[in-house]
């Protein structure tokens, strides 16, 4: 199998550590799409076709003038239903403002309803723009109109290829050698990083600013958005969409790093030492390890704990979030820790499993039982 489909399959099918699995987020009631567009507009094709084209600077896919002042980010999945249910809002929006140069669309690739296949057909846009340019958002189009057309299927390739006009062999070369660099796992990394779990998800970003969720009035969103919410965005400072929750962290981090005993890392991690460890070897990043733990938010409330089930979990320390990968390197069998994680060093804007909300602190006690099952 080539090693792009086995990077890309590894994402997703990837679980957060300690069994937290990370559900897919379920986007909100379908939003109200605008109105059918009078007959005699431009076809969505046409006028999308028309529009200027460019790559960001992580190669994602730009519509409408680069330097506009608003910047809606799209993460979808071409065989994604609620995606399709959602397209109607996005060509209004692009039609309205990215039109008028009022603000840009950034797609982003997101596999999830189509699996390895939409993978696949996610990779082959992308070798259609390295054919000509401009085929990328040819592919776009046609990606949504094979998937309603109950067309989305192995012959993904032939059927772009005829549509755009372009060379089927050199597509599916292009397939063939693509690697983990192929741009849909970079914007699959870029949407996890920010919080983004389901499709359709939607983010915002304005010149100078990193990309962040639409918070208007106390409420975020970052689900299938409707128009409305999206066009108060445009008229909203998008440096006040910050989740308070980042500001409270910071105050409880700085608070706890000056009580007795607790040590902070040059990367932000917390620790304190419960009990001291009888060895004298320590992990390494690539070793497996056996723990005793207890996670819990810093209110106290606990959210999962293998003392509750009673037996040790055993993972690699390089397939874990990062405060655990370094803070269980610190320990040596028999130690135990209390761990205070920054939501960074943690599950950060995206959240965990419906459990761990997004911008979490979280707070675990470990107790190293074995390395390489070694006690």
């Amino acid at each position: 199998m080539k090693k792009w489909l086995l990077i890309a399959a590894g994402l997703l099918l990837a679980v957060p550590m300690l069994a937290l699995a990370q559900a897919e987020t379920t986007p909100e009631a379908a939003p109200e799409t605008a109105a059918e567009s009078p007959e005699d507009l431009i076809p969505m094709d046409e006028l999308i076709a028309s529009l200027p084209q460019s790559r960001g600077e992580d190669g994602a896919f730009l519509l409408g003038d680069p330097d506009a002042p608003f910047t809606l980010i799209e993460f979808a999945d071409y065989a994604c239903p609620h995606c399709q249910d959602y397209k109607p809002v996005i060509d209004e929006f692009i039609r309205t403002y990215v039109a008028s140069g009022d603000a840009n669309f950034e797609f982003r690739q997101f596999p999830t309803a189509g699996g390895q296949l939409s993978i696949y057909a996610m990779v082959a846009a992308e070798c259609t723009e390295a054919q000509r340019e401009g085929a990328f958002w040819g592919s776009y189009v046609h990606l949504y109109d094979l998937a309603a057309a109950g067309e989305y299927d192995g012959d993904i390739i032939a059927r772009l290829a005829t549509h755009l006009e372009l060379d089927a062999d050199e597509i599916q070369a292009c397939v063939e050698s693509s690697d983990d660099s192929a741009q849909v796992i970079v914007d699959y990394l870029y949407g996890e990083a920010n919080g983004i779990a389901g499709t359709p998800g939607v983010l915002v970003r304005g010149p100078g600013l990193e990309a962040r969720a639409i918070i208007i009035d106390g409420r975020t969103y970052t689900g299938g958005v409707p128009l409305e919410v999206i066009e108060a965005a445009l008229v909203t400072p998008l440096e006040d969409m910050v989740d308070p929750t980042i500001a409270e962290n910071e105050v409880f981090m700085a608070e706890n790093g000056q009580q007795p005993g607790v040590t902070t890392t040059a990367s932000g991690l917390q620790y304190s030492v419960i009990t001291e460890g009888t060895g004298t070897v320590r992990p390494a990043a690539t070793d497996t390890v056996t723990v005793m733990y207890e996670g819990r938010f810093p209110d106290g409330r606990v959210f999962d704990s293998s003392y509750e089930r009673g037996e040790p979990i055993d993972f690699p320390l390089n397939g874990v979030i990062a405060g655990f990968s370094e803070g269980i390197q610190l320990m040596t069998v028999g130690a135990k820790y209390t761990f205070t994680m920054p939501s960074e060093l943690a599950y950060g804007a995206r959240g965990a499993g419906g459990v761990i909300p997004p911008n979490a602190v979280l707070v675990f006690d470990v107790e190293l039982l074995a390395i390489n099952g070694e006690s």
